[in-house]
């Protein structure tokens, strides 16, 4: 798992992210309702990024932010997901590999004893499992 040390870092900051994304939600409905409804004027801070004249540009704003943080969100989770699966197929990759040369190197008495399937087996099924151990370290819940 130290080879992959840096990817793992990341799901775990990807996995910090979808927190303040998920805050951001309220923010265009209380432009929606605040500005629009309400009949307020958007903070000044707002005039310097996006200059509205009226309620509708408001409500404009209002869906387009509802749009960009579903499309943020989205992002995050495939990016969350594409990483966690590609770092888990490298691991059992890897892990396999190093099983197979650990298995060409014990001497024949232990084949004949135990088999060639069951170390086959063994590298074939019982390998995966440090996929899911190695992700589940990186997918921390906040």
């Amino acid at each position: 798992m130290r080879r992959c040390w840096p990817q793992l870092a990341l799901i775990a900051a990807l996995n910090a992210l979808s927190l303040p994304l998920t805050l951001l939600y309220p923010l265009p409905l209380k432009i929606a309702v605040d500005n629009v409804l309400g009949h307020k004027s958007l903070p000044k801070s707002w005039a310097a990024i996006v200059p509205l004249r009226n309620e509708a540009g408001a409500l404009e704003v209002a869906v387009a932010l509802v749009i960009g943080l579903a499309v943020l969100v989205n992002l995050q989770g495939f990016a969350t997901w594409w990483l966690q699966t590609w770092v888990g197929e490298k691991l059992v990759w890897d892990f396999r590999a190093r099983l197979l040369n650990h298995v060409q190197r014990l001497p024949l008495a232990f084949h004949d004893h135990y088999g060639a399937t069951d170390s086959v087996y063994r590298i074939q099924h019982d390998a995966p499992a440090i996929q899911y151990y190695a992700v589940q370290v990186a997918h921390w819940r906040w």
